[in-house]
């Protein structure tokens, strides 16, 4: 871990048990029996992505033209009442990684979403020193990233549209440069709302994509024009396209969103019609839209900070008292997350040697589920299946469903069961660490970090 992340990363640590910590955890430390198992149904329409939560979506933002509050993270989130998970920043292809920015993002416990934008065309996306060095650095963090390559193609408004087969073999090569240099990175395939009839042709396949994203925006009329009303103004509607075709195989990613509140279009004041698309997008979501996992703010006014000739709407949610008051009421139910689930870089020693993950665990609120293949082997002991439900580990054997364990014939009290998610069984790692007696070192090199437990 480089040293100016090696800054930020106590508060951050603090923040997000499931990030790697340097934590020695004491089998008798980890009783689990005041919280609740995993079951199957808890799994259903759940993908484990890479930091896909369980349940909750993540709350996201972007500040970058928030002025009002100096553009920081903490501001904002100071002004929200309520920590952001994680913020985005536009990045142009060829420009250098933000790590300035990701510094600050980390030591005020977010991550980032990095709108990677090739800007020139699809041409000089090439497997280079410039993309190479772009994605080190971006795995020299070991933090979550959700990177946003080339999004809105379906629009006549980028210059990477047109080609869709041009767009998959780039989509393709970054997502391969990034599973070998930053496995940290989440990739993240994100559309336009509309135009629909071409989204599907843009798409590179579910193996080469970690969520699928939108970008809506709930306006009066369209490009700032009173002669062209919106059609849709309900955000939730507006996302249907995107949830039909993708949210049974993905977590959906609300990669920018927001309702404005002024325009120039007719100069009146949308501030109620604002707060009525606030509520129902988020209230929306927790109640009709479960797989979308992460919604992001669009916090500006672009009537001052937008190019010439873009200057048409107010979007900002920070600025206005009665805006900020709804948005504060919607989010603050505990459904909207404020710190990532890390499934990804999680360092664990279990008896002094490293586990290695081939199947990703699952991170509940209280524990960490990990496939009974990897623990057979970090632990050095075979795994049988016995048929039943029943697994048998060395010389331990489990049951689906059951809270308890049999060593050698005497059973064991556990606070919590295996469960089996898409045909492989899941074992509650720091709850049966008690039962099991094996002893657990989270760790991420820095010993200025020890603490006696969670």
């Amino acid at each position: 871990m480089s040293f100016f992340f090696k800054r930020g990363f106590k508060k951050f640590c603090g923040r997000l048990f499931t990030f790697p910590l340097i934590l020695i955890l004491f089998a008798v430390m980890f009783s689990s029996a005041s919280a609740a198992s995993l079951t199957e149904e808890d799994l259903l329409g759940y993908t484990n992505a890479k930091y896909e939560p369980l349940q909750g979506t993540y709350l996201g933002a972007y500040i970058d033209q928030a002025y009002w509050i100096d553009r920081k993270v903490n501001t904002f989130n100071e002004r929200i009442g309520k920590d952001h998970a994680t913020f985005f920043r536009y990045v142009s292809y060829g420009q250098p990684f933000p790590d300035k920015w990701v510094e600050e993002l980390v030591a005020a416990g977010a991550v980032p979403q990095i709108a990677l934008e090739p800007n020139k065309g699809l041409e000089q996306v090439q497997d280079d020193e410039y993309l190479r060095g772009f994605a080190r650095l971006a795995g020299e963090t070991g933090i979550p990233i959700f990177l946003r390559f080339a999004s809105e193609m379906n629009g006549a408004w980028c210059a990477y549209t047109g080609n869709p087969q041009q767009y998959i073999e780039k989509w393709k090569l970054v997502y391969r440069v990034m599973q070998e240099e930053a496995p940290n990175v989440a990739m993240v395939w994100t559309v336009f709302t509309s135009p629909q009839s071409n989204i599907l042709h843009y798409y590179p396949g579910d193996e080469y994509v970690d969520w699928v994203g939108v970008n809506i925006y709930s306006v009066i009329y369209y490009n700032g024009n009173p002669k062209t009303p919106s059609t849709v103004k309900d955000p939730i509607e507006l996302l249907e396209f995107v949830y039909e075709n993708f949210s049974k195989r993905k977590p959906i990613h609300i990669s920018e969103w927001a309702a404005v509140n002024y325009t120039v279009a007719d100069g009146r004041d949308y501030s109620d019609f604002a707060k009525e698309m606030i509520r129902r997008m988020y209230e929306g979501i927790m109640e009709e839209r479960p797989r979308v996992k992460a919604i992001y703010y669009f916090d500006a006014n672009i009537l001052e900070t937008a190019p010439a000739g873009r200057r048409i709407r107010d979007y900002s949610v920070s600025r206005k008292e009665e805006i900020l008051e709804t948005y504060r009421g919607v989010i603050r139910d505990d459904f909207y997350l404020p710190a990532i689930k890390d499934n990804v870089n999680l360092h664990i020693e279990i008896n002094g040697r490293s586990l290695s993950f081939k199947y990703r665990p699952i991170i509940s609120e209280d524990e960490i589920y990990v496939s009974a293949r990897d623990l057979a082997g970090v632990l050095g002991k075979p795994l049988v299946w016995l048929g039943g439900g029943k697994v048998g580990l060395g010389q331990w054997e489990m049951k689906l469903g059951e809270n308890a364990v049999s060593i050698n014939g005497e059973i064991v009290k556990t606070g919590l069961h295996p469960l089996l998610y898409r045909e492989i069984t899941y074992l509650p790692l720091k709850d049966f660490s008690t039962a099991l007696g094996y002893g657990l070192f989270f760790k991420d090199g820095n010993p200025d970090l020890i603490s006696p437990g969670i």
